[in-house]
């Protein structure tokens, strides 16, 4: 028994941390679902000395794995001990050396079992409660369904800015006040007037026209005012404080788009003059997302893109 009772304490201590890291993965494959209890066929003593007849996997390990510290101690004493007395009762100097060799082997093998007791308790408690185990207390139902398992595939992208230049058109139309009017307003007799369109212009006139008006004039095309109401007055006093429109642009995220509004624009020639074709002008900085639930229907939203658009991400699962 010289160094069997050491390479005893230690198979038996090495089994048991084997054990306990072998349950610790069984969570992650069985799945936690159904409750489980069981009658074991070897009951191992509580905390109490009783045997407990139902337990989960959880309590019987730990219950093993004190057990197995006890065990390790009580070995270790019976070692010391059977050395202690081999060593009084021999008078031969081998024997005395192998029994204190024995004592020596029995001790380290009780501070193992000690020590790892401490060691782990110092880190953290739970580790010696084997709180981890209360996993194993659960496992998958067989009649469960697994939930189905969804991914969104994301488009992220900075759409291209397409634009064409185009002119904002308004219709003047000149005239003069009678002298009383003109002398009410404190504005010299001849003023202008301006409307959106040719058509409404011309009905003006001929309203004007009716009440015998004088200094009409034809209605002309201008570019038009932005900061003007349709219909005010622009006399000798106002005219400064209009401001012009210069060419404007309208932006499209795609070339088709573009092209669309400036066939719009195109048609509505009373308003507007097309100035330019649609080109491309940059990107906006506003980022686009665009998810599908499956990668072919992603791809295809990156075939539709416009060539001009930036793609930051390519139908990357979520």
């Amino acid at each position: 028994m010289k160094v069997a009772s050491f390479h005893i304490i230690r198979t038996l201590y090495f089994f048991l941390t084997l054990l306990f890291v072998v349950f610790s993965f069984l969570p992650g494959v069985l799945g936690a679902d159904v409750q489980t209890q069981y009658a074991p066929l070897a009951p191992l003593p509580g905390s109490d000395g009783q045997p407990v007849l139902t337990t989960t996997p959880s309590l019987y390990i730990t219950n093993a794995f004190k057990l197995g510290i006890g065990v390790a101690g009580a070995l270790a004493v019976l070692a010391i001990a059977y050395n202690g007395i081999k060593y009084m009762l021999s008078d031969v100097i081998t024997n005395k050396a192998d029994a204190k060799k024995g004592i020596g082997n029995s001790l380290l093998g009780l501070v193992i079992a000690l020590a790892s007791f401490l060691i782990l308790n110092t880190i953290n408690p739970s580790l010696t409660n084997l709180t981890i185990l209360n996993q194993l207390d659960t496992s998958r139902d067989p009649t469960a369904i697994p939930a189905p398992i969804t991914t969104t595939f994301v488009l992220r992208y900075y759409p291209p800015r397409y634009q064409f230049s185009f002119q904002e058109n308004q219709y003047s139309l000149g005239y003069n006040l009678t002298s009383g009017q003109a002398t009410a307003l404190g504005v010299n007799p001849a003023v202008h007037v301006r409307f959106g369109t040719m058509a409404s212009c011309t009905a003006q006139k001929s309203t004007l026209q009716a009440q015998g008006v004088t200094g009409l004039t034809s209605c002309s095309k201008v570019v038009a005012y932005r900061n003007y109401s349709v219909g005010t007055l622009i006399t000798n006093l106002n005219s400064n404080t209009f401001i012009t429109y210069g060419p404007r642009t309208k932006p499209a995220q795609s070339m088709m788009q573009c092209n669309t509004y400036r066939t719009e624009y195109g048609q509505n020639t009373d308003k507007y003059d097309v100035q330019s074709l649609c080109i491309l002008s940059g990107n906006y900085n506003v980022q686009q997302t665009i998810q599908k639930p499956t990668y072919s229907e992603c791809m295809a939203a990156v075939s539709a893109l416009d060539p001009g658009a930036i793609i930051t991400i390519t139908c990357v699962g979520t």
